[in-house]
């Protein structure tokens, strides 16, 4: 029974002093009234309250804290609304409502709040002033503006490359030195709008030449006839060159309108020829070459012979061309019954090419 009594006792006390130790820190306690034994328990509950708090994020409890004993292990900041204010000798550094997560910023004694981080990406809301040597590893993802007067400057041994994208400087007066050697390792393609714009040739020692204008003095096409073609006598007929030889780009020749289009101005050499069949003693053949639709170099050959035969006319002329003129050819004969124009690229085609700008 008196063991009974004193397990009793010993409970009871423990639930009286357990508040004491398991509360949270209070300033008020002891009281000046409260005796020195009385107070045990309250001085012991502030102890292990203020414990628990420096515990937090500090590395303060257990044997292994040592000369460590203290130091924090991780910073928590309470996210604010906004930067707090910072009076003289002061800076703030705290934890701002970012809109979708909390980020940090600094402010400082001129209230001046620099945001630090965004969306979990280093951030400067202001200037950021590098002194000193910087290396950055990685890649480098930024739209950047030098102010006037300042230059992007590198060392004699230092590269600067540009491996992808597009590398432009814009506006009238923006103009890129080269001091030494400029390589350019692939192709270099200028736009027509650039100094060196296809309606404006290059200065010698001044200008490079752009790819179209270079394109634009090669201009070549060449068409054939591949099957015999009937021309009635007495009227003059397109001659239809209804097979591509080759263009120095799509387009330039056209099977259906039996037409070359340089699309391209400048000085061009045309050469025709054509082969007609069987064609009788005293009759003629008039073979022309045409420029949109209009007649620019012919030639006329009578039979001579005592019987019939084949006749072959050859035209070569140098023409001045705008971009939209085209090339055709026509043939007539008075032969009184229909004849045949011979097939074959030996025989009968119409080839331009270009010898010069305007």
């Amino acid at each position: 029974m008196k063991r009974i009594i004193g397990s009793i006792l010993i409970c009871l006390i423990l639930i009286l002093w357990l508040p004491y130790y398991m509360g949270a820190f209070d300033k008020d306690k002891p009281a000046s009234s409260t005796s020195l034994r009385s107070s045990n328990p309250e001085i012991l509950a502030n102890w292990s309250a203020v414990q628990s708090a420096v515990n937090q994020d500090h590395e303060f409890a257990g044997t292994a804290s040592g000369t460590q004993s203290g130091k924090h292990e991780v910073i928590v900041f309470q996210e604010e609304a906004s930067a707090g204010a910072s009076a003289t000798n002061e800076g703030h550094l705290q934890a701002i409502d970012g809109g979708s997560q909390p980020e940090l910023a600094f402010t400082s004694e001129d209230g001046t709040e620099v945001q630090l981080t965004k969306d979990g990406n280093l951030h400067s809301s202001n200037n950021i002033v590098v002194d000193g040597t910087s290396t950055l590893t990685g890649n480098i993802i930024s739209n950047l503006t030098l102010a006037a007067g300042f230059d992007l400057i590198g060392s004699a041994t230092s590269d600067i490359n540009m491996n992808s994208g597009n590398f432009t400087v814009a506006g009238a007066t923006g103009n890129t030195s080269v001091g030494g050697t400029f390589e350019s390792v692939g192709v270099a393609t200028l736009a027509d709008t650039s100094v060196t714009k296809t309606t404006a040739a290059p200065v010698a020692n001044a200008q490079i030449t752009n790819k179209k204008y270079v394109d634009d003095l090669f201009v070549y096409a060449k068409m054939r006839r591949n099957t015999i073609q009937s021309i009635n006598s007495g009227s003059e007929t397109v001659v239809e060159f209804n097979a591509e030889v080759f263009e120095s780009s799509a387009g330039i020749n056209n099977t259906g309108t039996f037409r070359i289009t340089p699309g391209v101005a400048g000085k061009y050499i045309l050469s025709a020829s054509i082969k007609m069949a069987i064609i009788p003693d005293q009759k003629f053949v008039l073979f022309k070459i045409r420029v949109s639709g209009s007649t620019i170099a012919q030639v006329q050959q009578k039979q001579s012979t005592a019987t019939t035969g084949d006749m072959v006319m050859n035209i070569t002329t140098i023409v001045d061309l705008t971009a939209a003129n085209y090339i055709d050819c026509t043939v007539e004969h008075d032969s009184g019954t229909a004849k045949d124009v011979s097939s074959g690229e030996a025989a009968t085609f119409m080839a331009v090419a270009k010898i010069g700008h305007d």
